[in-house]
C-alpha cells in the first residue's frame, strides 16, 4: 500500500493511477467500514483500476470544535495505516483536515482530491460530509463527480 499525505491548499503533482476511494475518517476500521471499503475495493476489480482509502487526519471535528478528540477516538492513524494495509489497498490517501479545507466548497474539494487525482469510482458512508452545512452532504455533492 502507497501512502499519500495531501493538504490543502498545497499544489503537488502525482501520477496516480485510475481508482475507486473509499471516502472517510474510519476511525477503528470496523465492520460497516470495512463494508464501505469492500464496495470499493469490488468496484477497482470491475473496473480493473487501482483501490483506495482517503482518509483524514486529525479528526475533522478537532479541527472545527477546536479540542483534541483523543478519549474518543478508536484508532491512531499508525493503527489505521495497518489495518487498511492487511485489506490490500493499493493506496491510501490521507487529507491534513485544517481550517482551510474545512472551508472548501464541495466542488472545489471534488475537483482537487477526486478529479485531479484520477479517481473513477467514490464510496462513502451515509453520515459522510463535507461540513460546510447541507451543501456539504456526500449525496448532494457526489454528482459533481464527473469522470469518464
Amino acid at each position: 500500500m502507497q501512502i499519500i499525505n495531501l493538504s490543502y491548499p498545497d499544489h503537488y503533482q502525482l501520477d496516480i493511477e485510475p481508482t475507486s476511494v473509499a471516502v472517510g475518517y474510519f476511525d477503528g476500521v470496523h465492520k460497516g467500514h470495512q463494508e464501505v471499503i469492500n464496495k470499493a475495493i469490488k468496484e477497482s476489480e470491475k473496473q480493473n483500476i487501482k483501490s483506495a482509502v482517503m482518509t483524514f487526519n486529525p479528526h475533522p471535528l478537532e479541527v472545527i470544535k477546536k479540542e483534541p478528540l483523543k478519549d474518543f477516538l478508536i484508532t491512531s492513524l499508525n493503527e489505521k495505516e495497518k489495518i487498511l494495509e492487511n485489506l490490500n489497498i493499493d493506496y491510501l490517501f490521507v487529507v491534513t483536515f485544517n481550517k482551510e479545507l474545512a472551508q472548501l466548497l464541495p466542488e472545489n474539494f471534488v475537483q482537487k482530491f477526486f478529479i485531479d487525482l484520477n479517481v473513477r469510482h467514490v464510496v462513502g458512508g451515509f453520515d459522510f460530509s463535507l461540513v460546510i452545512k447541507e451543501q456539504g452532504k456526500f449525496k448532494t455533492w457526489i454528482n459533481t463527480l464527473k469522470v469518464s
